[in-house]
């Protein structure tokens, strides 16, 4: 396609240079302004609502939702040959700074929230359900271990799951103490208090630019969720590896709940995902009934960055248990 000639027409600029920087997106420079040209995953329904985060955005002040440039019909993208482009501004990106993307997701999350409830009967009914699940889940565990052991020699995966068994096993007991935890306290309500907001949909690292502000980028999966989805994510994406900003992520926490307050139990809801370990049984599953298309190192991979994420949500676990849990009682005093 002549790319020069589809950004001229459509967006009225004179590109001098263009440079494709992945199979879907161009590097764009004019006399003025440097840009992003991007092939979209978008089709017809989440189009709608792709545009309406840039609508919201503009509406609610949402600056670090990244712009992107009008066509010269007034729409936010073009289709070539049934794809969706769009143009955006380039921003050179610097060094992650976790605090202040807590900050600034906070902020989206909590100026587009819209509060609801939930009936208990229905909240305790499906966590009751993946209580037993837990339950049976950590009993084919032990079968499994119980299997490995038998063997004289076991492989790298087998040895590496018997290791980390004792986690597994405290995991499994952490994730019924929060579930009944969950359930208890809302035994004397109707309704649990709840909410929606814009969430991005695949929060992480790869999704955030950072200049002068922090700014999101691609929303093609964004929706009215609530905001432990984003969360969750971004956690469980960015802790799989041995050099992970776990730390970060777990002491500057307090920077989101100051810009979004979560409730005592939308922060038990998140550490029960963290903890979930029915992904860690799947490729121990997967590996016993050889029917995983991954080779040994793969599987061992897989295990260990698992793993990992579930270590990630017993710190947070803690954290909500001792640092989260004494602000939010020292806020309720002051009101009070």
């Amino acid at each position: 396609m002549d790319l020069h000639k589809i950004i001229q027409t459509n967006y009225h600029i004179n590109p001098l240079n263009i440079q494709q920087v992945t199979d879907k997106s161009y590097y764009i420079e004019d006399h003025h302004n440097k840009y992003l040209f991007k092939k979209s995953s978008l089709n017809e329904k989440s189009l709608m609502m792709w545009k309406h985060v840039l609508e919201t955005a503009h509406k609610k002040e949402l600056r670090t939702i990244l712009p992107v440039y009008l066509t010269q019909s007034s729409d936010f993208s073009i289709t070539i040959n049934e794809s969706i482009y769009y143009l955006s501004p380039w921003i050179t990106n610097k060094e992650i700074n976790i605090e202040r993307i807590y900050q600034s997701i906070g902020q989206i999350h909590f100026k587009t929230k819209i509060p609801h409830f939930v009936k208990v009967e229905q909240f305790k009914e499906s966590f009751i359900k993946f209580k037993q699940a837990c339950l049976r889940r950590e009993k084919m565990l032990l079968t499994y271990i119980e299997k490995f052991e038998r063997n004289i020699y076991m492989s790298p995966f087998e040895l590496l799951v018997c290791t980390q068994y004792r986690d597994l096993k405290f995991i499994c007991k952490k994730i019924i103490e929060q579930i009944e935890r969950l359930i208890d306290d809302n035994d004397d309500r109707e309704l649990i208090e709840w909410s929606s907001c814009l969430c991005h949909g695949q929060l992480n690292f790869s999704h955030v630019l950072q200049a002068r502000q922090t700014y999101f980028i691609n929303w093609e999966k964004a929706s009215y969720n609530h905001a432990s989805v984003d969360l969750i994510h971004l956690f469980k994406t960015e802790v799989n590896d041995y050099d992970s900003p776990e730390d970060d992520l777990l002491n500057f926490f307090l920077k989101y709940m100051h810009e979004n307050q979560l409730t005592y139990d939308e922060l038990i809801f998140i550490s029960i995902h963290l903890l979930d370990p029915t992904g860690y049984l799947k490729l121990v599953d997967q590996y016993v009934r050889e029917s995983s298309v991954d080779s040994m190192i793969i599987q061992v991979q897989k295990a260990q960055k698992m793993y990992r994420q579930l270590l990630f949500g017993l710190k947070f676990t803690n954290l909500i248990e001792t640092d989260v849990e004494l602000n939010l009682d020292d806020e309720e005093e002051e009101i009070d």
